[in-house]
């Protein structure tokens, strides 16, 4: 069992990968290829469902093997009112203070990746 996954694992990785140097790797045949832009949804615990979206831009091979793809995604929603009301617990018990989640509200978070 263990000769056949030895062959195996040789055979999957095709042999030694030949040496690469700095000189295989240039910039000059760095150009926008392509743009990609995608759209998705957000499930989560802390905050309400909300929509994503992104574009990504393809400019091609620095290098043997190595594509540069940069991207861009963006996100913005609302606290859910229990993580509001988790946050006035932890104020109420540093403070000695009372407010309800619903004083903090809304809270807005967003992210840019």
């Amino acid at each position: 069992m263990r000769r056949t996954l030895l062959v195996a694992a040789l055979l999957a990785a095709g042999g030694p990968a030949p040496a690469q140097t700095l000189a295989d790797y240039d910039y000059e045949n760095l150009a926008l290829r392509g743009i990609g832009v995608d759209v998705g949804y957000l499930w989560s615990d802390k905050i309400r469902d909300t929509e994503r979206f992104g574009i990504r831009l393809d400019l091609g091979y620095v290098g043997p093997g190595v594509r540069i793809v940069p991207s861009l995604s963006y996100w913005a929603s609302e606290f859910n009112r229990s993580e509001l009301d988790q946050l006035a617990m932890r104020i109420n018990e540093s403070t000695g203070g009372f407010i309800d989640g619903g004083d903090l509200a809304p809270i807005k978070w967003s992210d840019l990746s």
